[in-house]
């Protein structure tokens, strides 16, 4: 059988138009990082309570979910709006498999946020009784296990039980983001969030 060659990692880039949007997106992300350590921690310097952390990443997000605006369709009438969700409602019902992972993406997407946006820095603060550096660590740790993560599906390609592997890659990601709590060292904690954000990259392109 004659083996098919995969396109290489970084042919996307020999196009300006990509070079330009991903380096955009590069310093985007870079920015949003720095943005988020530094939040996180000027608020805990403010406030020693985990609530007023939760408001001020609550005032962060709501900005966005107010402007988010849906992809302009063509208008259709209520009738047939209506039936098309109840056609969707119906088929979800009808497939445990399905209802069931979106379930399991929404809890663990709430878990994962909920704990690297707002209990990691008391975290890192209270047990482990480090800075600004050490957090700003963590969270790159887990960036950069998602990365990985993702480079590996682009040489790869995804695994062919993607509903198998979903639910084992969250599972163990809750696992180890569960575990951050009992980690004794800040490189514990690095290394168990770069294994989270590695499997929870993983349950995402699957």
């Amino acid at each position: 059988m004659r083996r098919t060659s995969r396109p290489g990692l970084l042919r996307p880039l020999r196009e300006r138009d990509f070079r330009l949007l991903w380096s955009g997106q590069t310093v985007s992300l870079l920015g949003d990082g720095v943005f988020t350590v530094a939040l996180a921690w000027q608020t805990l310097q403010l406030s020693p309570h985990a609530s007023a952390l939760g408001l001020v990443l609550f005032a962060r997000a709501l900005p966005r979910a107010l402007l988010l605006r849906p992809r302009s369709q063509p208008p259709r009438a209520a009738g047939n709006l209506l039936a098309e969700i109840r056609q969707g409602l119906a088929y979800t019902r009808a497939h445990a498999w399905l209802w069931g992972s979106i379930l399991v993406f929404s809890a663990v997407n709430f878990l994962v946020a909920m704990a690297f946006g707002a209990l990691l820095p008391l975290l890192v603060r209270d047990h482990l009784h480090a800075g600004a550096t050490t957090l700003g660590l963590v969270l790159a740790a887990f960036g950069a296990g998602g990365g990985l993560a993702a480079v590996l599906a682009g040489q790869f390609g995804t695994p062919r039980r993607r509903i198998t592997t979903l639910y084992v890659s969250f599972g163990v990601a809750s696992l180890l983001t569960g575990g951050l709590g009992l980690a004794p060292t800040a490189a514990v904690v690095m290394a168990l969030a770069a294994g989270a954000g590695f499997l929870f990259e993983v349950g995402n392109l699957v």
